[in-house]
Formats: C-alpha cells, structure tokens, sequence
C-alpha cells in the first residue's frame, strides 16, 4: 500500500514530465480526423495525411515560435 510520500512523488513526476513536455513544444495535438495542415479526411488517430502536410506543418510552427507569434 503506498503512503502519502510515494503518491506525493508520483504526482511531481507527472507535473515535471508534463512541464517538460509543454517546454519543449511537444504539447500533444488531437485527432480531429482531418490533417491538421490541410483538412483532408485522415485515418483515426492520425494527425498528418503525409509526410509533406507533416513537414509544413512544423516549418509553420517553427517560423511563427521565432516570429514570437
């Protein structure tokens, strides 16, 4: 049975992955069914139509980070 001390650690793991995470940019996108980039119907959890949508995608959000946008 786990006491309050290994909850307590479980819980700043989660919080500093999640941190991490957001930091780094790699906060999680949903799938919405459409390619994020260009709205073509894509298969369930699937972001992306191909690598291209994907790669423009990126570029896009890279340039609007340093823009500070």
């Amino acid at each position: 049975m786990s006491d309050v001390a290994d909850m307590s650690d479980k819980n700043v793991e989660t919080f500093i992955a999640s941190a991490i995470a957001h930091a780094r940019g790699g906060v999680r996108m949903r799938c919405t069914g459409a390619c994020r980039f260009c709205d073509e119907p894509v298969a369930p959890d699937t972001l992306f139509c191909d690598r291209d949508c994907r790669d423009d995608f990126e570029r896009e959000q890279r340039i609007l980070r340093i823009s500070g946008k």
